[in-house]
């Protein structure tokens, strides 16, 4: 019996310290500051290029552009008034023109007239009523050029007068010209004349 009861009194003990190790835990207390910012890492190495894209296809070719006009020359003579007393009136043309230039060049004068509308010299001027006949200097520099007006019947001019309010010079080498089969009745007409030779009116 002695025994017994000292082994029930060990149990009490154990059981004792059992429920006393699980006593229930109290609340949780408040979140602490946040702490510092670790270093920055060392920087990684570079990655490696990636590949070449391929080539893009090639562009439709564009038109071709129109011809040229360097060696045609367009010179501006200005105004010039004729009557029965002054029937002509002589311009200095360029240094740059030459009598060789002259002579083997297509030379065409025109003058203004009549509302602005153009005609070529030599020829008729406005409505008729009167003739143009173009002369140039040879063999001499700087070249002249004289422009005279005279009556229809190639008489000398006995009218009323005319004001040209423009008169205009193309010269073409023939390098411009070779091969053409253009009639005077082309050139006849300033405008078409310019656009042909890429010449700015």
């Amino acid at each position: 019996m002695k025994t017994t009861s000292l082994f029930f009194s060990a149990a009490i003990l154990v059981s004792t310290f059992i429920f006393s190790g699980c006593a229930k835990e109290g609340a949780m207390g408040p979140t602490g500051p946040a702490g510092p910012n670790g270093l920055n890492g060392a920087t990684g190495q570079a990655g490696q290029s990636g590949a070449s894209g391929q080539t893009g296809q090639t562009g439709a070719t564009g038109q071709t552009g129109p011809t040229g006009n360097a060696n045609v020359i367009l010179c501006i003579l200005g105004p010039q008034n004729f009557n029965s007393a002054n029937t002509y009136g002589t311009f200095i043309l360029p240094n740059n023109i030459t009598p060789n230039m002259i002579d083997s060049s297509l030379v065409l004068v025109y003058h203004q007239n009549c509302g602005g509308n153009w005609y070529l010299s030599p020829g008729l001027g406005c409505g008729s009523a009167y003739n143009t006949r173009v002369y140039t200097s040879s063999g001499v520099k700087p070249v002249t050029l004289t422009l005279e007006i005279e009556n229809q019947d190639g008489s000398s001019y006995s009218g009323f007068g005319e004001a040209f309010s423009n008169i205009k010079v193309i010269i073409a080498p023939a390098s411009n010209y070779k091969g053409s089969r253009l009639s005077k009745t082309f050139f006849n007409d300033y405008h078409a004349t310019c656009k042909y030779f890429n010449l700015k009116e």
